[in-house]
């Protein structure tokens, strides 16, 4: 269990989940989700709607997620939370968006229809869905398997940058540390190391 876990908080797996969690979105919002009849001036036609039209929103949500997981790994702790609430919220929409497609469908394809005939109405339509809405659901697996990991990942990463800063910190307290250490070796031989003319050669006697 322990080994999951450490696997699901590595930064790579995150950005990873989140980044297929966004192709499956936009794959599926490209598909056509209901197909079926609707009743216009000019009677029964077939109508369709792809998921951009059922569904508007998803291409962007899909975005917004692939960015969220971009910054829950770059950024501190606080920034880290904010990201993975927005992953949460992503796939919240997601789950919004398809329900609304699988329980209405007539209702979003009339609506589409209308929209497309330049009225505001919805038509009359019968419908039934396609696989595509239910792929688009399974987008919301990866991306909330992202943002269980940034939420996990705790005090565990460090912001970008940090880890660049506290480098350059020890390599400076190893240089005054070395510094310190000739030092007091040269005291140990007898020589005073503040004994020193300004150009930093040591003093001669007499």
């Amino acid at each position: 269990m322990s080994s999951a876990v450490d696997r699901l908080t590595r930064k790579p797996v995150v950005l990873l989940l989140a980044v297929l969690g966004a192709l499956v979105a936009l794959a599926a919002s490209r598909g056509v989700w209901i197909e079926g009849t609707v009743v216009d001036i000019a009677g029964t036609t077939r109508a369709e709607a792809t998921g951009t039209e059922a569904a508007a929103g998803l291409a962007g949500l899909a975005l917004v997620g692939a960015a969220a997981a971009v910054a829950a790994v770059t950024s501190g702790r606080v920034g880290r939370i904010v990201a993975a609430l927005a992953l949460v919220a992503v796939v919240a929409a997601i789950g919004v968006l398809v329900g609304r497609v699988v329980l209405d469908p007539e209702g979003i394809l009339g609506t589409v229809a209308g929209s497309r005939s330049g009225t505001s109405a919805t038509l009359d339509a019968t419908a039934t869905t396609t696989p595509w809405p239910w792929v688009a659901a399974l987008a919301v697996i990866p991306f909330a398997l992202a943002a269980l990991g940034a939420l996990l990942a705790g005090t565990r990463w460090q912001a970008l940058g940090a880890s660049a800063g506290r480098s350059e910190t020890d390599r400076t307290e190893s240089a005054g540390t070395t510094a310190d250490s000739s030092d007091w070796e040269r005291l140990s031989e007898g020589d005073d190391p503040t004994d020193e003319d300004p150009d930093g050669r040591a003093r001669t006697a007499g």
